[in-house]
Parts: C-alpha cells; structure tokens; sequence
C-alpha cells in the first residue's frame, strides 16, 4: 500500500515540476518588437511608465504605454498621432492578449484579421496574435487614422479605445 502512495505521489510531482518548468520556458520570453531599447525621447502613458519595456523609434514617433492591470487595461482610452507606438505591458498574474475588435476576429483595424496570425509577419495587424504573461509587452505602431476599439481575447469584457489623429 506504502508503495503505491509513493509511486502516485512521485508521479504527481513530476508531472508539476513539468508543467512549471514549461510554463517558466514561454513566460520569460519577451516579444521582440518591444524588447528593443529607445534612442530618443519617450512619452508614455500608465502605471507602468517606469519599467515598460520601450520599443526603438524613429525621430518623429512618440511611444505610448498601456499598462494590463487585474482591473484591464489602464489607461482605457488613448490619443496617439499616426505613426505613434503604443507598448501593452502586462502587470497582471494573468496573460492578456489584446488585439482590435471584434471578437473573436479581429477584423476592425484596417488589413487585421484573426487568421493572419499565422502568417510570418504580423507587425502590420493590430493583433497580439498569442498570450502574454505577467512582464511582457506588445507593441504596435497605429498607421491608420480613426477610433479603434480594442479588447482582451482572453476576456472579451476588458478593452479599450486608441484614437488615431494627423
């Protein structure tokens, strides 16, 4: 009886020493668009202004930070001009992945859509295209003039708006 206890235990604690050590394999690397450093000036928005992780700009690009909170995404709505970088950093336990509306496909901000996730580059849709743990960021560049909504994929109630001007 003893034996079968300890052969059920061991295989319990392999199998989370396992999972934990898979999960720490994916969390701990950062996208890399936003794992670049800044050469120039950066305004940022947020609670997290301090610690995100900043994108290389050109001279006119302003970079915006929206930091993913337990509460969603902080500031909820954002003025940026085109052109301007917006940086989502996740500060929660939880993975955020925003992408623009609607859900689940992902087909509101001009040329984005859900299924092109699996094309080599995605830097020109407004969709994260995967999870992101607590620490990391995604960051997009916003070309297209107008107001777009955004949101979680991984919790459709959480969202927000990025207003594009000139």
């Amino acid at each position: 009886m003893y034996k079968i206890i300890i052969i059920i235990t061991s295989f319990i604690i392999l199998g989370l020493g396992g999972y934990f050590l898979m999960r720490s394999g994916t969390d701990t690397a950062a996208p890399e668009a936003a794992s670049e450093t800044v050469a120039t000036e950066t305004k940022v928005v947020g609670e997290l202004s301090e610690s995100a992780p900043q994108p290389s700009v050109t001279a006119s690009q302003e970079v915006y930070t929206v930091a993913y909170t337990a509460d969603g995404f902080s500031p909820k709505e954002l003025t940026v001009k085109a052109g301007d970088r917006v940086v989502w950093v996740n500060a929660a336990t939880t993975d955020m992945w925003p992408a623009t509306a609607a859900h689940p496909t992902h087909t509101v901000y001009p040329g984005s859509d859900i299924a092109k996730c699996s094309e080599a580059d995605t830097s020109m849709i407004f969709d994260a295209c995967h999870p992101f743990g607590a620490g990391d960021a995604y960051a997009f560049t916003f070309t297209e003039i107008g107001s777009w909504k955004y949101h979680n994929h991984l919790n459709v109630q959480q969202g927000g708006i990025i207003t594009v001007t000139e």
